[in-house]
């Protein structure tokens, strides 16, 4: 599970917190009953800025016990879905509704069929064959996530501009927190948010991800982000060779093969 906006007192954001001078320290303590799958501990680390640091390392399951999430999809224009941040014409938050979805239609991206039924794909287990579709991701109660918070957080010289799904910080539950979900203006998809302006993620760093990235000479979140930029599942590898610098067959040899549906 993931949370693209920040929603409730759950998703009070920790590592922002760590981003301001008044929080010195990062403290597991401070969490609200995370589902810990290991026990936070100290680890050797690498800030961004290159200098050798220690931090705290924890691993959480995909999703906090109890946490209820949805809705995501309509099935149809008749029902009520979750929210999306329209980004083009007319940009505002809105209901993932007939409204919505009839106005994306007179712009140019029908996301429904001639029946009112919603194109919607599971895009953990298949990908989109229709021009415009509604995206989720069915879950997966395997996955973990493992995370690291610097002991003593360092200034940036200057802010970043952050990028799509770019990492910002975790909730005091446990869930992650990531920039905007990519634009329906740059992908023509639709990875539907809930109320709370998250869903699961289906992607996440798969098993021989870290070391893919190392073989490459780029970071895992540098890799990340450009399989992301360059269409997220089913990226189109040569984009993310040019993005990244290394040879396209090198890129096709480093990375871990998709998990199965």
């Amino acid at each position: 599970m993931s949370s693209c906006v920040t929603c409730l007192p759950l998703a009070t954001l920790a590592a922002l917190a760590l981003a301001t001078p008044a929080m010195a320290h990062s403290d597991h303590t401070g969490f609200t009953d995370p589902d810990f799958v290991e026990a936070p501990h100290i680890v050797d680390c690498t800030l961004e800025n290159g200098n050798a640091a220690q931090c705290q390392e924890f691993t959480v399951a995909y999703q906090p016990e109890g946490l209820e999430i949805g809705p995501f999809c309509p099935a149809t224009l008749d029902d009520t879905g979750g929210l999306w941040d329209w980004d083009g014409e007319n940009a505002g938050r809105y209901r993932l509704d007939r409204a919505f979805f009839e106005m994306l239609a007179d712009l140019g991206y029908r996301f429904y069929d001639e029946d009112g039924k919603v194109h919607s794909v599971d895009i953990r287990t298949e990908q989109p064959t229709v021009a415009h579709a509604c995206l989720t991701a069915s879950p997966d109660d395997s996955v973990t996530i493992t995370m690291r918070l610097p002991i003593a957080p360092v200034m940036a010289d200057s802010p970043s501009d952050l990028g799509t799904v770019a990492k910002v910080g975790v909730a005091l539950d446990g869930v992650p927190i990531f920039a905007d979900a990519p634009s329906v203006l740059d992908r023509d998809h639709l990875p539907a948010l809930d109320d709370c302006g998250g869903h699961i993620d289906p992607g996440g760093m798969p098993p021989g991800f870290d070391e893919a990235a190392a073989q490459l000479g780029v970071t895992a979140d540098a890799l990340m982000q450009a399989l992301e930029a360059a269409g997220g599942p089913g990226a189109d590898l040569a984009e993310v060779a040019e993005a990244l610098d290394p040879d396209e067959a090198a890129l096709r040899a480093a990375l871990p093969a998709p998990p199965s549906p």
